[in-house]
Order: C-alpha cells, then structure tokens, then sequence
C-alpha cells in the first residue's frame, strides 16, 4: 500500500502517547495499564478502553481525509476497513496455525463475548500484535511495528476490522 505522509503531527503524537504513558493521565496515554505489572491477565476495562479509543482515533484520522483537497487524501480504497482477516494472511509462514484459525471462528460468533470489555481484550491481546507484525513482514511495511503505524495505509485497514467487529457486536446487543 503507501505510507500516508501528511498526517498531522499532532495525530501522530497523540497514538504513540497512548501508547508509551498508559496510566499517565497528564502525559495523554490510555487510562487503564492494560497488563498490570504482576498480573496473570489483562486488566479490566482495557478491552472497552482499546476499543473505544480507536473507534474515536479512527474517526479523526477519517476527519482529517475529508477535510483535504481531493487530490490529497489517500486513495479511498487503501484506508477502507477490513471486513474479515485477509486470506494471504493465513499461511503458516506467517504464523498463522490452528489456534490462530481457532480464534478467527470466535470473530464469527462474537454474541459469544459477554462485554464490549471481552471482545476488545480479545481482540487486542489476540489479534492486534500479530496483524501489525504480518503484515509489517508480508508487504514489507515496518512502520506498522512502530508507535508512527497511523502512517501505514494498512493500519486504517486492520484497525478498521477491529472497529467492525466492534460495530457488529453492539449491533447484537444493543
């Protein structure tokens, strides 16, 4: 894909805040420290928090497009969501395997997730790690392993399925 080059810094800085404070407040990074120093489990209320948060990060980033000339924003196609994992993604040379194919059945069933909490511990603690790694290494994309990945064409579009699962869940229960 392409590397979206005139992001705004500030969008840029507000991710990898996010990211390196979590528990920081006043240094703008995530509420909740999703694996507490110590724990055997992600902490409660950091899947709802992932989720939520890059609903709205999403949403800005999407702002932003339309805000640009025509012929400046990012071709339309390249930053549309994901609607289910990427086929050329599940080869077991890019560690896909059973339990991975396991997982992905989950994402069918998400009525099975009793809590938005649920789906987004899952989702970020199964998914989000491996998708950005696949696919930094499959299309030779290393800023998707970087705090900088909202630069990446394919991070609107993996962090998009996220946003979509989501929506589908609230869909079922709501």
């Amino acid at each position: 894909m392409a590397i979206i080059h005139n992001i705004p810094a500030e969008l840029i800085q507000e991710h990898v805040n996010w990211h390196s404070y979590p528990g920081y407040l006043d240094k703008k990074g995530r509420r909740i420290v999703p694996w507490p120093e110590g724990s055997s489990a992600p902490a409660k209320g950091s899947g709802k928090e992932f989720l939520e948060w890059y609903h709205n990060y999403l949403e800005k980033l999407n702002e932003w497009v339309q805000s640009l000339p025509e012929n400046e924003r990012p071709n339309a196609e390249s930053i549309s969501p994901w609607t289910e994992i990427p086929f050329v993604l599940k080869t077991s040379m890019l560690d896909w395997n059973a339990q991975l194919a396991a997982e992905e059945e989950k994402t069918k069933r998400l009525g099975a997730f009793a809590t938005l909490d649920d789906l987004g511990i899952f989702i970020e603690w199964k998914f989000n790690g491996w998708l950005h790694k696949t696919v930094a290494l499959l299309w030779n994309e290393p800023i998707l392993i970087s705090l900088e990945s909202p630069r990446s064409t394919y991070f609107w579009q993996l962090h998009g399925l996220f946003d979509h699962w989501m929506k589908q869940w609230q869909g079922m229960n709501f």
